[in-house]
């Protein structure tokens, strides 16, 4: 399963919060790899998902574990949250929740910052609960988090199809 969220707060009835990073860089990511995998099919089912009420409490990962759409199993989910600001490194959450999650992302072109924590607020954390290993990449907090500020001039636009060349990567090594 590959996933994110496309809910955000939207504004706090006085502005408007663009979500440039905390959401639509996320979901950026998801269409990628529905365009990828169309062109190049893994030899495993690879889902692709959307999920809403993640601000609210991972809502919908939580009613997609507890009422799978397919009779094949879930292996592995790959969750992306905030992943258009890439710096120094992409933060891995929840390696360890699979063993082979570290070898597969080894030789990444991108430099992984391994985090332990495995159970966070984000969508991942549904599927590690049911036994599903589950990672969630992250290029970073920053000032403009659920404020205005978080605008398409501040992505960075290389650094966000070099995650999701690490997603594509990642999900291929898991599913072939």
């Amino acid at each position: 399963v590959i996933g994110a969220h496309y809910d955000h707060l939207g504004g706090d009835g006085k502005k408007v919060y663009c979500s440039a990073d905390d959401n639509a860089s996320r979901t950026a990511v998801v269409i990628e790899m529905a365009r990828r995998f169309a062109k190049k099919p893994a030899k495993r089912t690879v889902v692709l998902v959307a999920f809403s009420g993640e601000e609210m409490g991972i809502l919908g990962s939580r009613y997609y574990v507890n009422n799978p759409p397919t009779l094949e199993p879930a292996v592995a989910m790959i969750n992306h949250d905030m992943v258009g600001r890439l710096r120094e490194s992409l933060i891995v959450f929840g390696a360890d929740t699979g063993d082979k999650f570290k070898e597969y992302l080894a030789d990444s072109r991108v430099k992984i910052a391994f985090n332990k924590d495995a159970i966070g607020p984000s969508d991942h954390t549904s599927f590690v609960l049911k036994g599903v290993p589950g990672v969630d990449l992250f290029t970073g907090a920053h000032p403009d988090y659920h404020k205005p500020g978080d605008t398409a001039d501040k992505l960075n636009y290389d650094g966000l199809r070099s995650v999701a060349d690490v997603v594509e990567t990642l999900a291929r090594r898991i599913a072939d």
